[in-house]
């Protein structure tokens, strides 16, 4: 291949957007991906290079005649799952109902009941009806709450890992072994440390002999090796043949010759949308979805567009004359009232009139925990389908008036849709929407000229008959360097009206990385980056979902994508500081990735210690130590508790000022605080009350009588303490010192916490060693009480 070759393979390839909310996805990978799709049986026909052949009415899908009766589906999910024998299988039904999005036809759906007296609950399961196979179910409830497996498992995970395979040979039979690779992509499942032990297991399954990321089997089971859930995914079209007219060479040599690094500053990603930290990596340009079509060669997005080359990637935003001004509000804090977010939003944006303000919230931006979001619901009166009223929402920051979301049409499928008919007359060009698009952009971010740029990938495209929209996208640079996942998307209509519009904008960006630096050059980088790259033979499925525009047929081509050699580094990014790849998120089970602090080597807590850091109860500072003997504080203890309990806690206790429920705190712990959401979490468990102690403290060094008091009211013993106060004397050289008699006898007794040397020392303060002790403790103690601790 010629230079001249190589550079117009590079200018072919070079508009892709750098942009990616979470650049973790900009490689797609066979043995990690997870595209949605809905198990059905295959449906859509397509030629051998995968191109759609006929156009399926989505509001009409075919039925087939059943092979599986109704009744043989019922006995197959009793003999996967014998506990069921006593149970009544009720409302079977073929298809998905009047359910969306739309099932497949082709499926028994069984709902089964269960009866405790009073009280019962239901289990959902799907078998196909064409081949027998099961699903999907979920056993979202211990049927035998005497055996739920906690600590210590029955079953090893390896052990657990053959038991899935052997269950997958009896409810999909028709998949050889063979024919299944594990994955990597339940490492990053938020399992909590407490409760009962849970094994996920991920599997594609290959399709004539070729990775197919939508081909997969999930299994669950608890630790005594029970299946808890099962979920059979099945792409929804046939598959073309496997045999590429690209050779894997000539696929190596077309990547890389069209493809370069280029600097970025990359955030890293805690779960549940929280941002840990930032970083200059070298990324490939192609950030998005991008693969190489084996039959033709051509580069490929994830809608199975070729992608072609139409000059510069980005231009400048020009200023306009209009701009962004923050807005003071007249509420709390200077915080907006809803009627002035509402004022903003209809200030920019047409809402019908039959269209009333139905709902108004103040609650924690999901983006960004410090900042406070507006979110406004419009809705007819009158429902104009079945999938209920159209509407129509917005986001707007209660603190400066910048709307952040609106969506001009939300409601059901767009096939439910009542045609809104544009007069052809009104149709503008592509030019004034690109004008209007501009002058929205300035208007609604701040600095938009400065910091933003246009995508124009594609400024050719124009309304048609299967894509009745202008759509317009920004990426917003610092230092000259794209900001991953701070990107702006503008939608109009044929006829120049704002439908939609999203903006993810990092506050105090400069902050965050202003001390980033290059060390390593783009050569050294690229070098790096393709010795631990590769391009892989896969089935790509493409569709099967709807747009705002059109339902897009689901069809399947081969492809060959860029994938990590080491599956275990998907989602890495080379940081451009040391050149190590480097991962673009923190994920709470990605145990396998996880380096130990070497404080911890030999201490005599060690194992107990690995097990709070692979969990992120415990956080190394910025020299890589844990420092087990430091004493730990009320509030470290709180979060590390809140997060053993459940790894989602930040998000589910999230600050709501209108909230009717909303809980009564402490005084000294506002919403910004960094133990807000464990405060909340202590007090809704009744663990702390804040009538009783107004002030928390978070910062006080706990010690081993407080741990005491806290330990007796996680496991709902604190009035038996009381009762116990003076009825059994403690055997401690130092029992005069201690205050709460009762908690401490309570806990002694169980063994979470023992005597020093005769004596209790309730006043020395607790380590984070002693502190993992505890916790792992407490996880061993459950199955043995007479409640759940969590």
């Amino acid at each position: 291949m010629d230079n001249e070759q190589r550079r117009k393979i590079k200018r072919k390839v070079a508009m892709i957007s750098v942009l990616s909310l979470l650049l973790l996805q900009s490689m797609a990978y066979a043995d990690g991906s997870t595209v949605a799709v809905t198990a059905t049986s295959t449906s859509a026909a397509v030629d051998t290079q995968g191109t759609p052949s006929s156009v399926q009415d989505p509001n009409a899908p075919m039925l087939a005649e059943p092979k599986i009766t109704k009744e043989q589906a019922v006995e197959k999910v009793k003999a996967l799952f014998p506990i069921f024998k006593d149970a009544k299988a009720d409302n079977v039904q073929l298809g998905g109902g009047n359910t969306y999005p739309v099932q497949n036809p082709n499926v028994w759906n069984i709902n089964w009941n269960f009866s405790f007296g009073n009280n019962g609950y239901s289990v959902n399961s799907t078998v196909d009806s064409l081949t027998g196979e099961l699903l999907n179910i979920y056993l979202n409830y211990p049927l035998d709450e005497d055996n739920v497996g906690y600590y210590p498992p029955k079953y090893s995970k390896e052990q657990a890992q053959q038991l899935a395979k052997e269950f997958i040979q009896k409810a999909s039979p028709a998949v050889p072994l063979d024919d299944l690779q594990m994955t990597d992509q339940m490492r990053f499942s938020s399992q909590a440390l407490f409760g009962p032990v849970r094994y996920d297991f991920y599997f594609n399954v290959k399709m004539n002999g070729v990775i197919s990321p939508n081909e997969s089997i999930m299994v669950s089971l608890n630790g005594n090796g029970e299946v808890t859930s099962y979920s059979r995914n099945k792409a929804a079209a046939a598959y073309p043949s496997a045999v590429p007219k690209i050779s894997l060479q000539e696929a190596t040599d077309q990547y890389e010759a069209g493809t370069e690094l280029e600097l970025q500053y990359i955030p890293v990603y805690q779960p549940y949308a929280n941002v840990k930290d930032w970083f200059l990596g070298w990324a490939p340009q192609l950030s998005e979805d991008v693969s190489i079509d084996a039959q033709t060669g051509d580069f490929i997005n994830s809608s199975g567009d070729t992608i072609h080359s139409n000059g510069a990637q980005f231009s400048e935003v020009p200023k306009q004359d209009k701009l962004f001004v923050p807005t003071t509000g007249n509420g709390e804090d200077q915080q907006l009232t809803a009627e002035q977010a509402e004022g903003l939003v209809k200030g920019v944006f047409e809402i019908p009139s039959e269209r009333k303000l139905m709902s108004q919230n103040l609650n924690t931006y999901w983006n960004d925990m410090s900042q406070q979001m507006w979110n406004l619901y419009w809705t007819e009166q009158t429902p104009n389908t079945a999938f209920g009223g159209k509407q129509t929402n917005a986001t707007v920051n209660a603190m400066t008036g910048q709307i952040m979301d609106f969506q001009g049409e939300s409601y059901g499928p767009s096939w439910s849709k009542t045609e809104d008919k544009i007069d052809p007359a009104k149709v503008i060009s592509h030019d004034a929407a690109l004008e209007k698009a501009l002058a929205t952009v300035n208007l609604l971010y701040p600095n938009a000229a400065e910091e933003l740029k246009l995508n124009v990938t594609d400024p050719t495209k124009v309304p048609n008959e299967t894509n009745p929209t202008f759509s317009f996208q920004f990426q917003r640079f610092f230092n000259k360097m794209p900001v991953t996942g701070d990107v702006v998307s503008i939608s109009l209509d044929a006829s120049g009206k704002l439908i939609g519009y999203h903006c993810s904008r990092t506050a105090d960006l400069e902050a965050k990385v202003k001390q980033l630096k290059a060390n390593i050059s783009k050569e050294d980088a690229t070098k790096k980056y393709r010795i631990a790259t590769m391009e892989q033979l896969q089935y790509k499925s493409i569709g099967g979902y709807y747009s705002n525009s059109a339902y897009l047929t689901p069809f399947i081509k081969l492809i060959y994508q860029r994938i990590n050699k080491d599956i275990m580094k998907n989602g890495y990014i080379i940081d451009a500081a040391d050149g190590e790849m480097r991962a673009t998120y923190a994920g709470l089970s990605d145990q396998n990735l996880i380096h130990m602090p070497k404080d911890i080597d030999g201490h005599w807590a060690q194992k107990e210690l690995e097990t709070m850091v692979q969990y992120s109860l415990f956080t190394v500072d910025e020299a890589g130590q844990l420092n087990p003997d430091a004493s730990i504080s009320l509030g470290e203890w709180m979060n590390a508790i809140a997060l053993a309990g459940n790894p989602q806690y930040a998000g589910q206790y999230t600050f709501n000022k209108n909230a009717a429920n909303n809980t009564i705190g402490f005084k000294d712990i506002t919403d910004k605080s960094p133990f807000y959401a464990a405060s909340q979490m202590f007090i809704q468990m009744k663990w702390l009350d804040p009538k009783q102690t107004p002030m928390l403290q978070p910062e006080q060094i706990l010690t081993r009588e407080k741990l005491a008091d806290l330990l007796v009211h996680m496991l709902k013993y604190a009035k038996i303490a009381a009762v116990l106060e003076d009825k059994l004397p403690l055997d401690f050289s130092d029992s005069a010192q201690i205050t709460n008699k009762g908690a401490v006898t309570l806990v002694t007794k169980l063994g979470l916490l023992v005597g020093i040397d005769g004596a209790f020392k309730p006043q020395d303060k607790v380590s984070k060693a002693q502190a993992a002790s505890v916790i792992m403790r407490l996880v061993y103690l459950q199955g043995k009480l007479d409640q759940k601790i969590m």
